[in-house]
């Protein structure tokens, strides 16, 4: 049975069973860089694996019945296709068991031009992989310090040389959308992988954060530089430990720095305007008592919503 899916966000299972067979001690390349974003007849596909990962033996991954890579933890394989709905499986290998040629479950994956699509490969409880479609905001912190996989060569006939998209900002173009046509985006970031704890000048930004921003930086000028003019949003949120005053301000200050990074990166500063909100609006409720287990759960409240809109002015 097939399941159909868009790229941003969504979660899906890829039923492969637990395939074994001979693993491969495979060399790896560099380490993984934020694209730069597509030309809109192409889409871009990344499967990785996390450093941390238990799984023993490798996975391998295929697009259209077609390989593509077999991954090692803290590895990636990234290939560029036309937007086009394809399917993609993988099965585990591991060392001294054969490997079936038959995969069991493929799944569907719709491709829009011009996104990046981030899969993550892991393991279920059951031994079969599991393939999730995750969102940038979270793949990119996770693909900091994975490597290429390059042992194997791919196999995939329908991927194409990856082709970057002009990145223009300043003015329209002249095939620009009208602004009721270019949908707003809003995009959470979590406050954890853009800055330590507690921090939030912009001199403090973690290398994983600088870029997550740098990404959204370049999605920001190709998707709303059509519309010519736009205006960006910037909300910083904060757990509830601690003083209000401290987490309120704590909340601006980490907005501001965003928007510092943002105008570093070449987007305007008059376009972009800036709050904090302290810890007024949690979306996790937690203890307040300052321990580790608390912390932890106040993660999703550490937060920085970057809201962009054309602007019709």
């Amino acid at each position: 049975m097939k399941h159909w899916i868009s790229g941003w966000g969504l979660v899906f299972c890829l039923m492969a069973g637990a395939q074994t067979g001979p693993s491969v001690e495979a060399p790896l390349g560099g380490e993984f860089k934020v694209p730069r974003l597509l030309v809109t007849s192409q889409s871009r596909v990344v499967f990785y694996r996390v450093a941390s990962e238990q799984t023993p033996g490798v996975m391998s991954v295929y697009v259209n019945g077609s390989y593509q890579a077999s991954l090692q933890r803290g590895a990636y394989t990234a290939l560029c296709l036309p937007p086009i709905s394809v399917e993609v499986a993988a099965r585990r290998v591991e060392n001294g068991r054969d490997v079936p040629h038959e995969l069991e479950v493929v799944n569907a994956l719709v491709l829009k031009g011009g996104d990046d699509v981030f899969i993550r490969v892991s393991e279920q409880s059951n031994g079969r992989p599991l393939l999730q479609a995750v969102r940038a905001d979270m793949a990119l912190p996770e693909l900091v310090k994975t490597r290429e996989q390059l042992h194997t060569v791919p196999r995939v006939p329908q991927a194409v040389k990856c082709q970057d998209a002009p990145v223009k900002a300043d003015a329209p173009q002249a095939d620009s959308k009208p602004p009721s046509q270019v949908k707003p985006r809003n995009i959470t970031l979590s406050g954890d992988a853009v800055f330590p704890f507690g921090k939030s000048d912009v001199q403090t930004i973690s290398p994983k954060g600088r870029r997550l921003l740098d990404h959204l930086i370049d999605r920001i000028k190709t998707e709303f530089g059509k519309a010519g003019r736009f205006k960006i949003d910037i909300t910083g949120h904060s757990d509830g430990i601690g003083a209000e005053p401290r987490n309120l301000q704590l909340s601006r200050e980490r907005a501001q720095a965003i928007k510092d990074y943002f105008v570093q990166g070449g987007l305007k500063e008059e376009q972009i305007t800036v709050q904090g909100r302290g810890s007024q609006e949690p979306v996790a409720s937690c203890a307040l008592k300052p321990t580790a287990s608390n912390i932890a759960c106040h993660k999703p409240n550490r937060r920085v919503v970057v809201s962009v809109k054309a602007d019709a002015v």
